[in-house]
């Protein structure tokens, strides 16, 4: 589907429908509540791409994703160990709710830091995005950036590359992947 905006986004009609015969969908009204919000959400972000990433269910309201691409970031200033925006673990943007009738709030690109974090802790989040994590050994960080570095560490893991899609590159000099 597209919107006035000139964003494209997913048909969350047709996903849930998949979901629902596989019997863990959110229901009609839901999804038809969730559709409206994200062209809202389209209509105000400036996204080039929307689509919806899942439901984290948490203790006091469930976080609802979506994951995007926005034209350009203005931000640059990340030290150098970390992904500039639009590469690596920081290539889509996110942003999350705690209720879809509300505004959507972009997460901040992750860290290394907050993965390895991650990584090395089990915690049951809120719903709260400035909670701060009680947890051992330490987080470096609010439930908002522990929230990102799940969603880098999630979206890694169910990447799909089918054989034959990648190839290297004929160039001795620069061995790299190519589509």
């Amino acid at each position: 589907l597209e919107d006035s905006s000139k964003c494209v986004i997913g048909d969350l009609f047709e996903e849930m429908a998949m979901l629902e015969w596989a019997g863990i969908g959110i229901g009609e009204e839901e999804t038809f509540r969730l559709m409206h919000s994200i062209w809202r959400h389209a209509a105000v972000s400036g996204a080039k791409m929307l689509w919806f990433w899942g439901r984290i269910y948490c203790t006091k309201s469930d976080y609802w994703i979506l994951e995007g691409e926005l034209p350009s970031n203005e931000e640059n200033d990340l030290p150098w160990e970390v992904e500039q925006w639009g590469q690596g673990v920081n290539k889509k943007v996110y942003w999350v709710t705690d209720n879809i009738l509300e505004d959507w709030v972009q997460l901040p690109d992750t860290h290394p830091e907050h993965i390895k974090a991650a990584r090395q802790i089990k915690h049951i989040m809120t719903g709260c995005l400035n909670a701060p994590l009680n947890t051992n050994p330490p987080f470096p960080g609010k439930e908002r950036h522990y929230l990102r570095a799940q969603i880098a560490r999630i979206s890694h893991n169910v990447t799909i590359a089918p054989a034959g899609l990648y190839g290297e590159s004929q160039d001795e000099n620069n061995k790299e992947l190519v589509i």
